[in-house]
């Protein structure tokens, strides 16, 4: 199940990159990698925490959707267009600090900018509690 609906992801978050026809399987995609990246611990987030659970999600449901357009439509991954011309047609790209990351890596940095705050991606021994 998703962290995040299109009507978070429009009206708090504020994002316009993932339309709604796209967004419940990408917010799903983007779930499942909070949850294997967090061992589970986001599932039990609460208040602030689960407000960052939801910006995350959104931010990697927008790096998955683009990643999938990139691969569609051939553009080398991390790059952005540089310049095009129509005449005798040509596109020159331009590689961003990102294109030498993987998919996984990028994901990872952005995991690690909204829940490293909040220990979610601890993986160590936490201490019982009955």
């Amino acid at each position: 199940m998703a962290y995040v609906d299109f009507e978070f992801y429009q009206n708090t978050y504020k994002g316009d990159t993932v339309p709604v026809s796209a967004f419940d399987k990408w917010a799903e995609r983007a779930s499942e990698y909070l949850d294997a990246d967090c061992g589970g611990l986001a599932a039990t987030a609460s208040g602030e925490a689960m407000e960052a659970v939801k910006r995350c999600c959104c931010a990697v449901a927008e790096v998955l959707y683009t990643a999938q357009l990139q691969t569609e439509i051939g553009t080398p991954n991390g790059a952005v267009l540089k310049a095009e011309t129509v005449g005798s047609w040509r596109q020159e790209y331009e590689l961003t600090a990102d294109a030498t990351k993987t998919l996984d890596a990028r994901v990872y940095d952005i995991e690690k900018r909204y829940l490293g705050p909040w220990g979610l991606l601890y993986r160590g021994v936490r201490p019982c509690v009955h």
